[in-house]
């Protein structure tokens, strides 16, 4: 199957037609109202991580968007107008079903629409209630802190007075690089004793006037969380320096679990503050901030207008779903409630099942780059399938699929039904009792939704790389695994119990059994492996045509201009022996590029990467030892050699494991006081040392001035770095240095 292919399973042209991303954003919106002011610190964060987030969320429709959608859905189309332009205020929404139904979805694709429409001026907030559910959401009292670290964590998150963010938004009079606020303690006398007064006179924050009472200890301290923080209105200063409600991001808070909450009295408030002036009962943040300026806002009302809250919760009327509302949080959602789909066509769900497939489809240039519906059918010759599963046929890939969604029904008819003996076997009893309380409730196929989601991608997972008979029980037993549990799965073909060989032999109304569609895709798979490796035999058989013989200038064009290459390879002919120029003449094909660089004394490093490892063996005796280095240029070239090889490896050391570590080839003194070449082992921590700035983290690698300047920093740098024994070796395997470049004498 090609990926045109199962773009046209997936009905990637007709997408949108039953998108709630596209139902949501096909409407008029005025972002007038809300503010393009430079966020605070902390909101720049989460607002770049929510639009991550929510970059890929979407609902599929039961149907094409129509007249029926706006009368299920179109009241979150009116939330989202209204989150954009907040003329009185935007109602919270809840939904309530059985778990997988695709509530948060939901939210996350309203979330996403709302981030897309502001540049990603949108901070999602995603809360376990039955967890966080508690007065801490907004407000939490701090056992220990320091008045810099609480006047630190309050302006990343805007909740001090406009002058006074001004003054800590300024670059930092020691370090251009960062702002004042970023290290205050670290603020020359003047500007601190200028922050102190600003705190006192517009904060009306008591900061001591000294800087080593900055960090005391303080117990007790109630601070803002950022999702209070969120929902205080934001203040800037027009064009006459006078401060005025700003607002410049949006709030979205999801609640999920949403009747698990214990403290129901704090829900309460906390729905009361996301919601119109209509809902509130009282003060959700409490009072004693030591900061006036804070507590005015907080009793204000005059909250951040672009907030909106999600309540998504099982039904709270079957046994084992979610505890019942108290009156005070049922009066603020019931008119807010939208009614889920109690069951969904066929042809649906298996668009569901075949969209959840999409993370086994990649970039071709990078694997954690997954395609989106949008790009599968505008571009799909960037990408490639990773699943075996997506090499069967496109009649066996969706036969099987709609087989699945049948064999649901089938299987949930089965657990709700009474047998003949009314006996239950032991391992169906939880799966039936699951489903009948749902059942009598009216809920149909969505309450395996989720399973059959989870089903979908382990199905793309599989690896299937054994006999077409192994294949297919493998895929049978997932299938029944993930709709009726690992209690029936073990008991396919058991002769001893046959009710689940019954269940998966048994004809659907799509023309076949479960078992027969997962033989016909196993077989389908063998077939397309059979014609992708007769393929591959006839290419290798066919005439090859000798490659066009490189040259070393050819090689170092890759990287450099052409008069820099021919200079190089000047170089190289005057500093070497015949027979060693000669060497890497012939063995030009072998070499896949040349990178070089001048180093403090003159000479030239030239780093040789070989194309075979029978090149690199050829090339091995020419590489130059660490005893003929210059000792001025030790630490210039162990930088060079760590900012390649995080180029290589493509690392971006701020985005990886902490405990991660990287070997480097690292030019030190031994104990003998000898140059020589080290395997030093830096761990990501160390790596991240090198990045001076924020916006130099996303480099890759970090500029090699950043890297200079840690081999600088001492004799042995990473000393401290290593975690484990070094081994000392002559010479790098792809280093060569030349000597200087000789004066040319005037004609």
């Amino acid at each position: 199957m090609e990926l045109t292919e199962f773009a046209g399973i997936l009905d990637a042209s007709q997408h949108a037609k039953r998108s709630m991303v596209a139902f949501l954003s096909d409407s008029a919106y005025d972002p007038s109202l809300m503010s393009n002011r430079p966020l605070p610190v902390g909101f720049a964060a989460i607002c770049e991580k929510s639009a991550g987030m929510v970059a890929h969320a979407d609902f599929i429709l039961e149907a094409e968007i129509g007249a029926q959608t706006e009368v299920d859905y179109g009241v979150l189309k009116g939330t989202v107008a209204d989150m954009l332009s907040p003329i009185a205020g935007v109602d919270a929404r809840a939904a309530f079903g059985p778990p997988g139904l695709g509530k948060t979805t939901i939210a996350y694709a309203m979330s996403r629409v709302l981030s897309e429409k502001t540049d990603g001026r949108v901070a999602v907030f995603h809360v376990n209630s039955a967890v966080d559910g508690n007065a801490n959401l907004l407000v939490r009292r701090v056992s220990a802190s320091t008045t810099t670290e609480t006047v630190t964590h309050m302006a990343n998150y805007g909740a001090i007075h406009p002058i006074t963010a001004d003054f800590l938004n300024q670059p930092h009079d020691s370090d251009p690089n960062i702002k004042r606020g970023q290290s205050i303690g670290n603020l020359p006398d003047q500007q601190f004793d200028q922050l102190v007064k600003l705190m006192h006179r517009h904060d009306q924050w008591p900061v001591p006037a000294k800087r080593e009472d900055w960090e005391k200890e303080l117990l007790g301290v109630p601070q803002i969380t950022p999702i209070g923080a969120a929902i205080l209105p934001q203040w800037g200063l027009d064009e006459s320096g006078k401060p005025v409600q700003s607002n410049n991001f949006g709030v979205v808070l999801i609640l999920d679990e949403f009747g698990q909450a214990e403290d129901q009295k704090a829900m309460s408030l906390i729905v009361g503050a996301m919601s119109p002036d209509t809902a509130r009962t009282g003060n959700p943040f409490g009072t004693g901030f030591p900061s006036g300026w804070v507590n005015q806002q907080v009793a204000s009302g005059k909250y951040n207008p672009h907030r909106f809250l999600f309540a998504a919760g099982n039904d709270p009327e079957i046994s084992g779903g979610d505890s019942t509302p108290m009156d005070a949080l049922a009066s603020r959602l019931a008119a807010s409630t939208f009614a889920m789909p109690r069951s969904m066509q066929d042809q649906t769900l298996t668009k569901i099942m075949a969209s959840n497939m999409l993370g086994r489809v990649t970039h071709k240039d990078d694997p954690f780059q997954a395609a989106t519906i949008g790009d599968l059918a505008k571009r799909p010759n960037e990408f490639v399938s990773r699943s075996p599963l997506l090499d069967s046929s496109v009649a066996a890939f969706k036969g099987l699929l709609t087989s699945i969604v049948q064999f649901e029904a089938l299987a949930r008819t089965t657990m709700i039904a009474p047998t003949a003996s009314g006996m239950t076997p032991p391992y169906l009893e939880a799966p039936s009792e699951y489903n009948l309380k749902y059942a009598e409730r009216g809920w149909g196929n969505v309450v395996s939704m989720r399973n059959l989601v989870n089903l979908s991608r382990n199905l793309a997972g599989l690896r299937l790389d054994k006999d077409k008979e192994t294949n297919a029980r493998v895929v049978e037993h997932e299938i029944v695994k993930s709709i009726m549990g690992a209690g029936a799965a073990s008991h396919i073909k058991d002769p001893k119990d046959d009710t689940i060989t019954k269940l998966v032999s048994q004809n659907l109304p799509v023309g076949n059994s479960l078992s027969k569609a997962a033989t016909t895709l196993c077989e389908s798979i063998e077939t397309s492996r059979k014609v992708k490796k007769a393929k591959a035999q006839q290419q290798v058989a066919a005439i090859a045509v000798p490659p066009k013989a490189r040259t070393l200038q050819s090689v170092f064009k890759k990287t450099l201009p052409k008069a820099e290459a021919a200079r190089f390879v000047a170089q190289m002919e005057a500093a070497l022996p015949p027979d060693a120029f000669a060497t890497l003449q012939e063995g030009a094909n072998d070499v896949e590029e040349i990178n070089a660089v001048t180093l403090p004394s003159g000479a030239t490093a030239l780093r040789i990467h070989p194309r075979t490892p029978e090149g690199a063996k050829a090339l091995a005796p020419l590489m130059t030892p660490a005893s003929e280095v210059a000792d001025g240029d030790a630490k210039k070239l162990s930088a060079w050699l760590i900012y390649h090889e995080l180029s290589d490896q493509c690392l971006l050391p701020n985005s990886i494991a902490p405990l991660h570590i990287f070997n480097f080839p690292v030019l030190q003194k031994d104990a003998t006081g000898n140059l020589a070449y080290e395997q030093v082992a830096i761990s990501s921590a160390s790596l991240r040392m090198m990045m001076t700035t924020k916006a130099q983290s996303t480099q890759m690698p970090p500029p090699l001035a950043d890297i200079e300047k840690v081999m600088a920093s001492s004799d042995r740098p990473f000393e401290t770095s290593v975690a484990k024994k070094t081994t000392l070796t002559a010479a790098t395997p792809d280093l060569l240095v030349l000597p200087p470049a000789q004066a040319q004498p005037t004609v």
